[in-house]
């Protein structure tokens, strides 16, 4: 038995969250793309022989795709409720779940970005005896 309660959006919201549909849909696009380019680099890196600079490519490359990618979905989701009838509810935690997965990821970058800017702090501090380079 269906337990979702047949909410519709009216016109007005339809109209905002078609918008923040395409803008998803385009910035996710966007970012696919980057991951092609980041794809791209890599290959050019591994042709070199430039294995950290295939890596932090690589770091890039994950980040866009899944960026890219969960985008792309909240954003089919949130025009699903525009386009369909009955279903606004479940398309609407369909978009905010694939929104929910992109600032998680978000996080975790973030969170590993710190920690790598302490590890270099701490290093630089470690090799330079505490003085300043200038």
């Amino acid at each position: 038995m269906d337990t979702e309660k047949n909410y519709e959006f009216d016109s007005a919201q339809n109209e905002t969250i078609l918008t923040l549909a395409k803008t998803l849909q385009f910035v996710g696009a966007v970012s696919l793309v980057l991951a092609l380019v980041f794809g791209l680099g890599i290959m050019g890196s591994l042709y070199h022989a430039e294995w950290g600079e295939a890596v932090y490519q690589g770091m890039f490359l994950v980040f866009t795709f899944s960026m890219g990618t969960l985008m792309i979905k909240a954003g089919k989701e949130f025009q699903a409720i525009v386009a369909t009838s009955g279903k606004d509810i479940s398309h609407l935690m369909a978009a905010l779940d694939n929104l929910r997965q992109l600032y998680s990821v978000l996080s975790v970058i973030i969170i590993l970005f710190v920690l790598l800017l302490i590890v270099a702090l701490a290093v630089s501090l470690v090799y330079t005896g505490g003085k300043t380079i200038a």
